[in-house]
């Protein structure tokens, strides 16, 4: 049996953890983030790359099945290579638009980060108005 891990983060660990932070809030400053549509369009393509697979191995395993008088043992088989595919096919693409979004080049340098910018006197009067 292997010793139980402490709770309580070492040094190593604490440090591990920051320096994925602070390496993770860089890329971000340097790169910002993908738009919504770009995102919502990520979402469908994904789903389409689980159920296609998915829904080619039922409706394959249906007609063997048919075919065969065999119950449910190809469309079930078949079923579960269909999602085994899918989530296959979708991490696949994922780690793709890993790569893309890493080999995208960083911002102008004219740009400043909202966070470190003053707000507008709009938004200061407002604040200050409680």
């Amino acid at each position: 049996m292997t010793p139980a891990r402490s709770p309580i983060p070492d040094d190593a660990d604490l440090a591990r953890s920051t320096g994925r932070r602070a390496a993770r809030r860089a890329y971000w400053l340097a790169h910002g983030e993908r738009s919504l549509a770009r995102n919502l369009a990520m979402i469908g393509a994904l789903g389409w790359l689980v159920v296609t697979p998915t829904l080619a191995g039922v409706f394959l395993g249906r007609w063997l099945d048919h075919r065969l008088g065999s119950g449910i043992f190809w469309t079930g088989g078949l079923l579960t290579a269909g999602v085994a595919l899918g989530c296959a096919l979708a991490w696949r693409r994922v780690k793709e638009i890993e790569r893309e979004d890493d080999a995208r080049p960083p911002r102008s340098s004219a740009w400043s980060c909202p966070c470190s910018a003053a707000p507008p006197s709009a938004w200061r009067a407002w604040s200050l108005s409680g």
